[in-house]
């Protein structure tokens, strides 16, 4: 009889490895440069005693920081990368650094037509597309996600990770409403995992077979995900039907970080540099994780400006190109990830609208809000659709929303949150009468109600 997970875990001695590995990942800085040093020419050794090849797959900062350092440890070897996908950015460093590139198996637009929107996360985006896509062979595996039970082969455990969270379920749950008398969303559009598959990991696969070469990856165990567990068990070498090496697996961000600038790593205009806060920390003040510009994995993580309203600041025909001819703008609305326009950019038309329209005394009070916000003094961390209500308003109702900024942010020393905003102009306006497309009241009701939603 076949073992089930539980007993092949146990078997492989699955939690001792992990333990090592976690010990690891808590040494210092110059002994985790020293051990993937150790790693990487260990690999590079087992290689050529096979008679075979090694490459590295370029991609973004993690993988460039680790082509420099076996170059500076004296490993030369061929890079490739399937570049035309990356930012422009990193598509001009992997130039300057002589990367090879490869053509992708199929094009962004027949990944996302044929298999569906890579959201959320790989893990969760498989699931999803199992859900979407039922069949007897993967019944025990979608009965997992929406139970968390396992079945035989799992051990018969429960409450385990392989459900989906339920705010996911709510949202994409739908196809197994008959089975398990539910009533969850039926999701308007495909989702997939298998974009990455198609678009960089199947050319580096060829190129592999071909060159009979094996790879030099830029994975990290600290970046979690579906590699985690597997970085943990198999350590930075891995020899067999996957023969593969992570000199980095016990790095965490720090660290690739810090040797990023002790080897003078060429950072591509998407990060922003790498800068040290206060404390010390380092990190990239742009981008923190760069991929496909359609990639939309870890979208629903980020605060604004995100990666697609950075993709809007440097490519406004690409970013538009996605948003609208591609669904991209239905698919981040139907997970809750704002997209078609900043909070800053409301405030600043109602500031606008406000010097076209209103008295003198007001257009000051417009002209005051719009360079606080050229300064970046306004906090603009809330929900688009809190400050869309004003747009109706007359402008002496704009003025007050105005004044009441530069107000709370002379008194408390600090910008005045969207949600203060949003406050006083409700107690504003239920003092006031009836003026203007929306009326006071309405105005109001509206901002009570946005406010009762927090």
């Amino acid at each position: 009889m076949a073992q089930n997970v539980m007993e092949r875990m146990k078997a492989n001695n699955t939690d001792y490895k992990i333990a090592v590995f976690r010990q690891k990942q808590s040494l210092p800085y110059e002994a985790k440069v020293n051990h993937a040093r150790q790693r990487a020419w260990e690999f590079y050794e087992e290689i050529n005693k096979q008679g075979k090849n090694v490459h590295i797959s370029v991609g973004g900062l993690d993988s460039i920081t680790l082509l420099l350092f076996l170059r500076s440890i004296g490993i030369d070897l061929p890079a490739v990368s399937v570049s035309s996908l990356e930012d422009k950015s990193i598509q001009a460093i992997h130039k300057q650094l002589g990367v090879q590139s490869l053509k992708p198996l199929k094009s962004k637009v027949e990944v996302l037509r044929e298999f569906g929107y890579p959201v959320l996360s790989k893990e969760t985006a498989g699931k999803i597309a199992l859900l979407q896509n039922p069949s007897k062979d993967n019944a025990t595996v979608r009965h997992a996600i929406m139970t968390g039970e396992t079945g035989e082969y799992g051990g018969n455990r429960k409450g385990t990770r392989m459900k989906m969270s339920q705010k996911w379920l709510n949202k994409f749950g739908g196809p197994e409403n008959e089975r398990y008398g539910t009533d969850y969303q039926i999701c308007p559009f495909k989702v997939s995992d298998r974009c990455c598959y198609y678009l960089k990991e199947r050319p580096c696969d060829i190129y592999a077979r071909d060159h009979k070469s094996y790879p030099y990856l830029g994975l990290m165990a600290s970046e979690h995900g579906r590699r985690e567990k597997s970085l943990m068990i198999n350590g930075c070498n891995l020899y067999g039907k996957t023969t593969r090496s992570a000199p980095f697996a016990i790095f965490d961000r720090q660290d690739i970080l810090q040797l990023a600038l002790d080897l003078n790593v060429p950072v591509p205009e998407i990060y922003g540099g790498i800068a040290r806060r206060e404390d010390g920390t380092l990190y990239t003040p742009k981008a923190q994780r760069t991929g496909c510009s359609m990639c939309g994995f870890g979208i629903h993580l980020e605060k604004r400006p995100h990666r697609f309203d950075r993709l809007r600041d440097t490519n406004p025909g690409e970013w538009g190109f996605w948003m609208y001819r591609q669904g991209w703008g239905e698919v981040l609305t139907y997970i809750g990830v704002g997209w078609e326009r900043m909070p800053s950019q409301v405030i600043q038309d109602i500031a606008l609208q406000v010097q076209e329209e209103a008295p003198t005394t007001t257009k000051k009070a417009a002209d005051r809000i719009l360079q606080l916000l050229n300064r970046n003094m306004i906090d603009h961390s809330f929900f688009l659709d809190r400050l869309d209500g004003l747009q109706n308003a007359t402008p002496e109702v704009k003025c007050e929303v105005i004044q009441k900024i530069e107000k709370k942010r002379k008194t408390a020393g600090r910008a005045a949150t969207p949600y203060e905003i949003i406050h006083d102009g409700a107690k504003k306006n239920r003092r006031a009468g009836q003026q203007g497309n929306m009326t006071r009241q309405t105005f109001a009701r509206w901002a009570g109600e946005k406010i009762g939603e927090e």
